[in-house]
């Protein structure tokens, strides 16, 4: 397992790039109360909220990656990503700063953390809730369709599944089962995307697993994300 997990890393990686516009449902938002992250101090801001290896629970984590963001030229040109296009489409101006981090253990999970902050508080809800008209079943074509075209030797499957937390600020919590295949070899990865306000700054949050229970994993770095980014805003 620690072999397959290894060889098929980037491509469940990107699996939680692409669904970073994978938000199903609504959201409550964060509290028109909360201070907000001026433009000023944002990209230093966000940063610092970001967990680190010590962070996480057990032991054996890395820092993989930072600042590795998704744009809609990543999707695959098939209809099937229309909708998720258009969603990107809809942002009324690039955030004032973004900040991105991943983590791996070994052999797995991995946790994938991005963090923009915009103008204000209601822009960032407001981005969140145009996602409403996005359905599960759009995401994971789209997904499905993207890897395909970047592993052109494999099968791909995205079967909708079930979250094992719930987001924080009344969130949106999204999951999916990926199955790829390819010469004899078969990896089945469990994904889970958590997104939420928090005043101006828009959270995402996935923890993609093969064969693991994540669900301490899941449930303290929800925890931990959210207090990180209350103390960068000073939010009592």
């Amino acid at each position: 397992m620690r072999e397959l997990f290894s060889s098929w890393r980037w491509c469940i990686r990107l699996g939680a790039a692409l669904t970073f516009v994978a938000i199903l449902g609504a959201s409550c938002g964060g509290d028109d109360d909360e201070p907000e992250l001026s433009p000023h101090e944002a990209v230093e801001q966000l940063h610092a909220a970001l967990l680190a290896p010590d962070d996480l629970p057990g032991t054996g984590w890395t820092v993989a990656g930072n600042d590795d963001f998704l744009s809609p030229e990543n999707l695959a040109p098939d209809s099937a990503c229309d909708p998720l296009r258009s969603w990107f489409a809809m942002f009324p101006e690039e955030p004032i700063a973004r900040a991105q981090r991943s983590l791996e253990g070994d052999p797995g999970p991995d946790v994938e953390i991005e963090l923009m902050a915009f103008r204000n508080t209601e822009m960032a809800a407001d981005i969140l809730a145009a996602a409403r008209e996005l359905t599960g079943e759009e995401i994971a074509a789209c997904f499905t369709e993207t890897l395909k075209r970047l592993r052109l030797d494999s099968t791909v499957k995205v079967t909708l599944s079930a979250a094992t937390a719930a987001a924080p600020r009344g969130g949106i919590a999204y999951a999916d089962d990926r199955d790829f295949a390819t010469r004899g070899s078969r990896v089945i990865a469990h994904a889970e995307k958590y997104t939420w306000t928090q005043s101006n700054i828009f959270i995402t949050v996935d923890v993609i697993s093969v064969g693991l229970d994540t669900t301490e994993l899941v449930t303290t770095v929800l925890q931990r994300v959210s207090d990180s980014v209350d103390e960068v805003l000073g939010a009592d």
